[in-house]
């Protein structure tokens, strides 16, 4: 899959892109380079969500997954309802 660098090859410091499945990612520099959160390639783009340097739509969909899994074991070791709202479900409370 392209890099960012490789899909907006003339973008600026401060250039967003809204990729298809909505994720939206910005080139937040010019010339320094960060390790890609997930394959620790240089890059400058960071993603919105996460707040994290990625560098292609193939890393940020790995580590959405990673996201999406990790919120699947919150759910069934602590009853995570899967809001952002911070209600949890505690099992001596939902027993009485």
């Amino acid at each position: 899959m392209a890099k960012f660098d490789e899909m907006s090859p003339t973008a600026i410091r401060g250039t967003r892109v809204i990729l298809s499945n909505g994720d939206e990612v910005a080139k937040v520099s010019d010339g320094k380079t960060h390790p890609c959160w997930h394959c620790e390639d240089g890059t400058d783009w960071a993603d919105f969500f996460f707040e994290a340097f990625l560098c292609s739509e193939e890393c940020l969909s790995e580590k959405t997954k990673e996201y999406g899994e990790c919120l699947e074991k919150l759910e069934d070791h602590v009853g995570y309802d899967g809001s952002f709202g911070g209600h949890y479900s505690h099992p001596l409370t939902e027993a009485e």
